[in-house]
């Protein structure tokens, strides 16, 4: 069993490979990780029979926190994205030391799947529109603030406003706070992504395969018909195709 481990801002997702795919998944919050949560996940989820580990992180303390992974399991390879020598993606057109590691991530398994020119929007902490072409090349990202994020800080910076679950309303226009801000949540950050994605198109010479994943791709991509496909694990399966190329490094 291959353990794939991606380190977001709030979230570490964890995924077990086995014979190439992921069959079982699962988060941590990462405020106030430490390194025995992390077995404690482990354990909880019934992993046995670790063959090998690979870590993505954007958070560098993180980071430092995993690295006591290599001496618990220094008889088995464990490759972390910021130490290999083949990332797989060309990032030369790109200041690649200010690129997260899920954006590349992202990259590496969305192209293996579907082997196309590939607009990947994350709805992470931060919301990114990532393109890719099909022979492996990042060209470049947008970021804007998450929805989760845009949400927690209205509601901290105007002390009327409530805490709202992000859902559509029928309208745009409604009568009552909830709605109101509900309405604008949802169908304000819906009209930004379709905006975005047809001012990204109108960049490039070539069509895109658009992919979404995180946290709220679901539920957006039931709304536009500009989402192709929704990827739960688009990072981890990165994260598994970088292991098979570095394992043995």
């Amino acid at each position: 069993m291959i353990i794939c481990i991606d380190v977001g801002n709030t979230n570490l997702t964890i995924g077990a490979y086995e014979n190439g795919a992921c069959v079982k998944s699962w988060r941590i919050n990462s405020n106030n990780l430490s390194y025995d949560k992390l077995l404690l996940s482990f354990d909880d989820n019934k992993i046995s029979n670790i063959q090998g580990i690979c870590v993505g992180s954007v958070v560098s303390n993180i980071t430092n926190i995993l690295q006591e992974l290599k001496n618990k399991y220094s008889n088995i390879p464990v490759v972390f994205y910021n130490e290999v020598e083949d990332i797989i993606m060309d990032t030369s057109k790109v200041n690649a030391k200010e690129v997260g590691a899920d954006i590349v991530l992202n990259g590496i398994g969305g192209i293996k799947k579907y082997n196309d020119n590939l607009l990947i929007i994350d709805f992470g902490t931060a919301t990114t529109f990532d393109v890719f072409t099909k022979n492996n090349v990042f060209c470049g990202t947008s970021i804007a603030p998450g929805v989760n994020l845009s949400l927690e800080s209205l509601v901290a910076k105007a002390s009327a406003l409530p805490d709202i679950k992000i859902e559509p309303t029928s309208k745009v226009i409604c009568g009552n706070t909830v709605e109101c801000m509900q309405s604008g949540i949802f169908w304000g950050y819906l009209n930004m992504i379709n905006g975005m994605i047809n001012q990204i198109e109108s960049e490039f010479d070539f069509e895109f395969t658009v992919i979404a994943t995180g946290g709220l791709a679901q539920l957006y991509s039931k709304y536009t018909k500009k989402i192709s496909y929704v990827e739960k694990n688009l990072a981890l399966d990165g994260l598994y195709i970088l292991f098979e190329r570095n394992k043995k490094i």
